[in-house]
C-alpha cells in the first residue's frame, strides 16, 4: 500500500493554496506527521487499526480535517490527500465534486460521524 509522504504533502498543500487561495505554512509538523501516521497504527495485538483501504483513507482523512496542521486550507487539503492516497492505491471517489465537498465539510463541521463518512467513502470509492 502507497501513503503520501511528508513533502508530498508539503506540494500539495502549496497547490492548494496557489489556486483556490489562503495562506500557506505549517501550524505543527508533528501534527502532520501524525495524520499520516493515523491509517498505519495497530492495536495491542499488533492488529492494523483500520485494516481495509476505505478505513485507512477515512482514518487520515478525520485526522486532518480535524486536527488542522496548515495555517488555512486544512478542510480542502484533508479532501485532496484522500484523493491522493486513494489514487496512489488504484482508487477514487466517484461522486460529484459538489458532493464530495459537502461530505468534507460536514465531516469538519462533525455533522458527519466518522462511522458515517466510511459509510460514505463504502458507497462512492471505486477502482479504476
Amino acid at each position: 500500500m502507497r501513503y503520501p509522504s511528508v513533502e508530498e504533502c508539503f506540494k500539495l498543500h502549496r497547490l492548494l493554496i496557489e489556486k483556490s487561495g489562503g495562506c500557506e505554512g505549517i501550524l505543527d509538523i508533528n501534527t502532520l506527521k501524525s495524520a499520516l501516521a493515523q491509517p498505519k497504527i495497530k492495536n495491542f495485538a499488533g492488529n492494523a487499526l483500520y485494516p481495509t483501504l476505505i478505513e485507512k483513507a477515512a482514518a487520515m482523512a478525520y485526522s486532518f480535517v480535524h486536527n488542522r496542521p496548515f495555517v488555512d486550507g486544512n478542510k480542502r487539503f484533508s479532501h485532496a490527500i484522500t484523493e491522493v492516497f486513494l489514487v496512489l492505491n488504484d482508487y477514487e471517489i466517484e461522486a460529484e465534486l459538489e458532493e464530495q465537498r459537502e461530505v468534507f465539510l460536514s465531516l469538519a463541521s462533525h455533522e458527519m460521524l466518522y462511522d458515517e463518512f466510511v459509510a460514505w467513502l463504502k458507497e462512492h470509492v471505486v477502482t479504476f
